[in-house]
């Protein structure tokens, strides 16, 4: 396998770690990895990483399933709602230029990440360090 095949796979394994251990879409760590590392299209990046974020988006489904962690009604609800976003949001990217996209996604994750990191409170019902004490 040549070399950038290999980091591929080390990279997509990572991916998939990540979208199990979290449960976000493998395309936080799979898009900028393409874009950034490969030099790919933002378009061709999104559309490439679907591919292992919806295999792996199974495989953790199977086994929160079995777990008894899915909250199936809601689930459901979620997923109409997802499909008919997912067909709208795919169709506005071919509209949108590239670096539109680019700048999208990197406000997704800034939001995301201050979200996470401003959330009031744990699972365990405590409140999270503050950022001082992180550092």
């Amino acid at each position: 396998m040549p070399a950038a095949g290999a980091r591929d796979v080390g990279v997509g394994a990572g991916a998939g770690v990540v979208s199990g251990l979290f449960g976000v879409g493998g395309g936080i760590v799979l898009v900028p990895y393409l874009v950034l590392a490969r030099g790919w299209d933002q378009r061709q990046a999104q559309a490439t990483s679907l591919v292992m974020v919806s295999m792996a988006a199974t495989a953790g489904l199977v086994q929160y399933a079995l777990a008894g962690d899915v909250v199936w009604i809601a689930g459901a609800a979620v997923l109409v709602g997802g499909l008919i976003g997912a067909m709208i949001g795919s169709a506005l990217v071919a509209r949108l230029q590239t670096w539109v996209l680019q700048i999208g996604f990197a406000l997704l994750l800034i939001a995301a990440a201050a979200r996470l990191v401003t959330a009031p409170m744990t699972d365990a019902g405590e409140t999270l360090p503050a950022i001082d004490a992180l550092v």
